[in-house]
């Protein structure tokens, strides 16, 4: 269902991005909205910020990434331990926004993009390092393996089947 808010001013969303890269500015858009649920445990443990999505934005994004119109990717690694999550002073309006995801931004850009075709490997390195270290001007201290730049490394090994990290809650 879309989301009226955000449908509403889509228009003017992308205007206002096209305007910016014209004039060599970078957009973000931090894309989110609020499910209602009716039990309010499920309200503070189960809504992730953004939401799930339909399939022809996810599709959109996808396209985005692979065209390059999207630059960057990131997470939004939030973890709450279950105590703070089911704060009874929260309530949907004021719920703790982020779940507990940033081990598993390489996998699974790696498991749905690159092995599935959606993007190269290349790219999959561009939007999580390469385009972050220009955008920030870091770029060849980060961003890069060549002589001369941090040795910042991520192995991943692609026959792996699960993901070992460890859980820190706030």
């Amino acid at each position: 269902m879309p989301t009226p808010q955000f449908d509403a001013q889509a228009t003017g969303f992308l205007e206002a991005t096209r305007r910016a890269g014209a004039s060599g500015l970078g957009t973000m858009f931090h894309c989110e909205d609020f499910a209602t649920l009716e039990h309010a445990t499920a309200q503070l443990l189960y809504v992730g910020q953004p939401p799930l999505r339909e399939q022809r934005d996810v599709d959109a994004l996808w396209a985005g990434l692979r065209q390059g119109v999207i630059n960057t990717v990131c997470t939004d690694h939030a973890p709450w331990s279950l105590e703070a999550g089911l704060d009874p002073s929260l309530s949907i309006t004021n719920l703790r926004p982020g779940v507990e995801n940033l081990q598993m931004l390489l996998p699974m850009l790696y498991s749905e993009g690159v092995r599935r075709g959606r993007i190269s490997l290349s790219r999959l390195i561009e939007v999580t390092s390469t385009n972050a270290a220009r955008l920030f001007g870091l770029y060849q201290h980060k961003g890069t393996l060549a002589v001369g730049s941090d040795a910042d490394i991520t192995v991943l090994d692609p026959d792996h089947r699960t993901v070992d990290a460890e859980v820190e809650c706030r």
